[in-house]
């Protein structure tokens, strides 16, 4: 699962063994290992020093009713990760995303996010892209 362009859900259905990485109106698909080792597609939302990938997914629920059984899906639940040095560091709000950063940077990092009025938790595709590429232009000014 992933978000469109337009913000829409959708869904693809891929052979792990077949693909490394994938394009789909624009967003870039690649493969990554989670910390459990399983190996999942996320979607890149910034690629760099610290980059920022978004994997989606939805949980299933079988129900039985009557004798029959039936199933559901809950909406769309994104896990948001950042990956430095090959490390993972999932984060849901400000202070988790903040949390991924060295002490030495988060301040930094908080004054970048008060300038931006940006909200982790509510925050769109282009708005965390925006934020990764103004960290990553002034971490390389360092």
């Amino acid at each position: 699962d992933y978000m469109d362009q337009h913000g829409a859900p959708a869904s693809v259905v891929l052979r792990n063994n077949w693909v490394e990485q994938f394009e789909i109106e624009g967003q870039s698909f690649k493969k990554f290992k989670d910390q459990h080792g399983k190996v999942r597609f996320g979607q890149v939302i910034f690629e760099g020093t610290v980059s920022c990938v978004f994997f989606w997914r939805k949980d299933y629920t079988p129900e039985l009713q009557n004798g029959q059984k039936t199933y559901s899906f809950s909406e769309t639940i994104r896990e948001a990760v950042l990956i430095r040095d090959g490390l993972s560091c999932h984060f849901r709000n400000k202070r988790s995303f903040l949390n991924c950063f060295p002490a030495e940077e988060r301040a930094q990092v908080k004054a970048y996010m008060k300038e931006t009025h940006i909200n982790i938790r509510k925050a769109g595709l282009d708005e965390i892209r925006r934020l990764m590429t103004r960290i990553h232009e002034k971490g390389q000014e360092r």
